[in-house]
């Protein structure tokens, strides 16, 4: 079963360069039509290309930034919430989520 998924994650990590070059290099861009319209995370036609900290909804032409988060899931950022500390904020604000509602996160892994 693992094996099937890495292949998988391979698969669309390549299918999403092709599309929309490497957006994982963690450099500012600038949002585009094409990356608006994009299925992120296989939500439809950019319903979750927004930042994760604040949940603006990026337009064209908006700064944005993939951030590599070392513990929880990767997220995107905008310009107002970037900065050298995003992803300790965004370990925290994961961790006070947690906290807050802990009935989510215990029902996912009771089975």
């Amino acid at each position: 079963m693992k094996v099937i998924l890495i292949i998988y994650f391979i698969f669309i990590i390549k299918e999403r360069r092709k599309t929309l070059g490497s957006f994982t290099d963690q450099k500012p861009r600038y949002a585009t039509e094409k990356e608006i319209n994009f299925n992120w995370g296989d939500a439809p036609k950019g319903k979750k290309f927004r930042c994760y900290l604040c949940g603006y909804r990026f337009k064209v032409g908006d700064y944005w930034r993939w951030v590599y988060s070392h513990r929880f899931i990767n997220f995107l950022v905008c310009e107002k919430c970037d900065g050298e500390d995003v992803v300790e904020r965004w370990i925290s604000a994961n961790e006070e989520a947690k906290e807050r509602f802990w009935w989510l996160w215990e029902r996912q892994f009771e089975n």
